[in-house]
């Protein structure tokens, strides 16, 4: 309509012009290039269906129906879907598809054994483009695509509930994913500016004391790791990372684990990450998980009863989730700078949620990395320290042994304005417990922060702040109050550093 105006009120102007005499022959002229230009323009018209189906059906092939128009014809396709319960195997989405789901649940068929959704469809081939080959990078086929509302209830099946790969400008609102067993509620692999607001992720079922890290929201590489579970999203080993993500006003409840990577591919990093302002309680593992990500954001969480709180890591402890890359350098000299930040974040850490205890080391907030001389498992030998975080405003309770803040292995951090209240109950898997746990690091700035030590049960034999195996820590203005020990460091380390209260 916009476009109409615009050339009519050109249409005006050239025929008034036209009869001012003067220029006559080039007014008409100009009308009739304006009406051509006019008949060229084509019709980029949304459209919206809504779906005639019945409460209690299966509505996949009434789904795809009206999903396959994106693929075939230009503009916005809106898709919506009457209130009610209805049952589906699998869709398949394109781009530029929004799907309005207000008092819907979807119903996952326990026969089908596949994901709920996916991106594209051919056979059981999922990469109906560029003839089955895929498209590396972020595919404008598969872009600005919508979901609102509504709930996912994935039947308590083995398979994730959603999958994505190499998508792009993708946004879900105001959504409900809950019901799987031994697996993710979605996963995303080279993917690009994702967006999730204000939904909720529960209902998780599977041996929660196992090796698997079952987060809800998983970003996962594009490499041999992916073959299997995202076969179809070719090409699935093109490294393309995950970037430009935000999760937000999200519910994270019974859980195995919340957000985040547990793999990663040398010199390959996810970008640009903001995690906040989100609810994550009675999780069995970690909250959220950096694995490898830089110039990331994790802030004003509220994090209870869960057995982790955050981990940034560019190493993988197990060495057998870090890869080689096939696409660039997999060596590294010096420790990567990440410029992470993680802030006024409110941590509550437990173990035995959900029924069983976390199978690692438990901890409010870690930062982990190392420095290989040699290959270990699929790691490379190389520099995987990790640097550039800082920690800052953080309020974390310690209620099972560990490390309230830990850092291993790390270069030039800052931990600063953080509160820290030590009152082990329980024992938890860490070794000896502490307010500020630093071992192999190197330049770190640890300034500012209040220790709490309960003197009772476990908690009497630990310390506030404990440094090891570490250089040219600065430790500042750090307050250490009814602390069994305040600080364990060498006389070296100690004798450099001020203004540390004991209380």
């Amino acid at each position: 309509m916009i476009i109409c105006n615009r050339i009519s009120n050109t249409f005006k102007k050239e025929i008034n012009d036209t009869f001012c005499g003067c220029r006559k022959r080039f007014s008409i002229l100009t009308v009739m290039m304006a009406m051509m230009l006019f008949i060229a323009i084509p019709a980029y018209a949304d459209r919206t269906i809504t779906l005639e189906v019945s409460n209690g059906q299966n509505i996949t092939s009434e789904f795809m129906e009206a999903a396959y128009e994106a693929k075939e014809e230009s503009g916005m396709l809106t898709i919506i879907i009457p209130s009610g319960t209805y049952k589906v195997n699998q869709f398949a989405v394109w781009g530029h598809t929004t799907i309005k789901m207000d008092n819907v649940t979807l119903v996952r068929e326990p026969s089908s054994q596949k994901s709920m959704c996916r991106l594209g469809y051919k056979s059981e081939d999922f990469d109906d483009y560029n003839s089955g080959a895929g498209q590396p990078g972020y595919s404008k086929d598969f872009s600005d695509i919508t979901f609102i509302g509504g709930t996912w209830d994935g039947s308590k099946v083995s398979k994730s509930i959603m999958q994505f790969g190499h998508a792009m400008n993708m946004t879900f609102q105001d959504v409900t994913f809950k019901n799987v067993t031994g697996s993710h509620h979605i996963e995303f692999a080279g993917c690009k500016g994702i967006r999730l607001i204000n939904c909720k992720f529960t209902g998780y079922y599977g041996d929660f004391g196992s090796a698997y890290n079952g987060e809800a929201i998983q970003f996962e590489v594009l490499t041999g790791v992916g073959k299997g579970h995202f076969n179809g999203y070719h090409p699935i080993n093109d490294e393309t990372t995950c970037r430009d993500i935000e999760i937000t006003r999200c519910t994270f409840d019974g859980l195995k684990r919340g957000v985040g990577s547990h793999t990663a591919i040398a010199n390959s990093y996810f970008t640009n990450f903001k995690i906040h302002d989100n609810i994550f309680k009675n999780i069995t593992g970690y909250a959220i998980s950096m694995m490898n990500y830089t110039n990331s954001s994790v802030y004003n969480n509220k994090i209870s009863n869960c057995g982790c709180g955050i981990l940034c890591a560019t190493s993988e402890r197990s060495h057998k989730n870090f890869y080689a890359s096939a696409k660039t350098s997999s060596s590294r000299n010096s420790p990567k700078q990440l410029n992470n930040k993680i802030y006024n974040n409110t941590i509550s850490i437990n173990i035995g949620a959900n029924g069983k205890s976390y199978n690692n080391a438990n901890y409010g907030i870690w930062l982990f990395g190392e420095k290989l001389k040699k290959k270990k498992g699929s790691m490379p030998k190389g520099d995987w320290r990790c640097g550039g975080v800082t920690i800052k405003g953080n309020n974390i309770t310690m209620n099972v042994r560990g490390g309230g803040i830990w850092l291993t292995g790390t270069v030039n951090t800052k931990v600063t304005g953080n509160t820290i209240k030590c009152q082990f109950k329980k024992k938890g898997k860490a070794g000896a417990g502490a307010g500020v746990w630093i071992e192999n690091g190197n330049g770190d700035e640890i300034s500012g922060n209040a220790v709490r030590n309960v003197k009772s049960g476990i908690g009497k034999n630990t310390m506030g702040i404990y440094v090891t195996g570490s250089k040219k820590i600065t430790l500042v203005k750090n307050r250490l109050i009814k602390c069994g020990k305040a600080i364990q460091a060498s006389k070296k380390q100690l004798k450099k550093n001020k203004g540390n209260k004991k209380k």
